[in-house]
């Protein structure tokens, strides 16, 4: 193969993975209404619990992080968590809650852990991994006056209400990243409001 024709196929491979980049954290799939995303989450909460095969250990608390982006998807962090730390099931989150860029605005995504009833590796303290449920709302509330939006807020708080009610999590067992791992994290970041959600949750039960 000549130099010209080397640099044909590495260009032209650099432009395949790039365009797959963009499909996956692609804007459209953000265009949804309002309307199109309370009732996707209706939907998905309606079926959180179908079909589940028995979870590895007994969910027990409800651990929330952000991602320290500005956008994402389920389908973009599936790549890169495989990539990062070598997990055939993707996203170490169990659910994901979308900003608005790469996935709709308070949009619920549910991840392959939370479908499998698996563990998702994602605190430092691994022994706290079992029996937690991991949250993570796409953003980066640690930046000043960056806050999760109204509707990640009420995904959040309905995606929270639903699990506690199942699986008898009180309100107190749910924390954040950082409550769990102190310094070693900041996240969900200094401007995220448990407190808020957890008094919904309260409010409801």
């Amino acid at each position: 193969m000549t130099s010209v024709n080397r640099c044909s196929a590495k260009c032209a491979g650099v432009l395949l993975a790039a365009l797959m980049t963009l499909a996956i954290a692609s804007p459209a799939a953000a265009k949804m209404t309002p309307a199109e995303v309370a009732a996707a989450n209706e939907r998905t909460i309606a079926s959180l619990f179908d079909g589940l095969p028995a979870p590895a250990t007994a969910w027990n608390a409800i651990v929330f992080h952000h991602s320290a982006t500005a956008g994402g998807s389920k389908a973009r962090f599936d790549v890169g968590h495989r990539r990062k730390f070598n997990d055939p099931d993707g996203m170490e989150y169990h659910f994901l809650i979308g900003s608005g860029v790469g996935s709709a605005d308070g949009l619920i995504e549910v991840g392959d852990h939370w479908r499998r009833q698996i563990i998702a590796y994602h605190l430092f303290t691994r022994a706290r991994d079992a029996g937690s449920i991991a949250i993570c709302l796409v953003g980066n509330f640690e930046l000043p006056g960056s806050t999760p939006s109204r509707a990640q807020l009420a995904a959040a708080e309905a995606l929270a209400r639903a699990l506690s009610a199942r699986f008898r999590i009180a309100p107190d067992a749910m924390t954040t990243h950082r409550g769990i791992d102190g310094r070693l994290t900041q996240c969900p970041g200094k401007n995220f409001p448990l407190a808020e959600i957890t008094a919904a949750v309260r409010t409801r039960l």
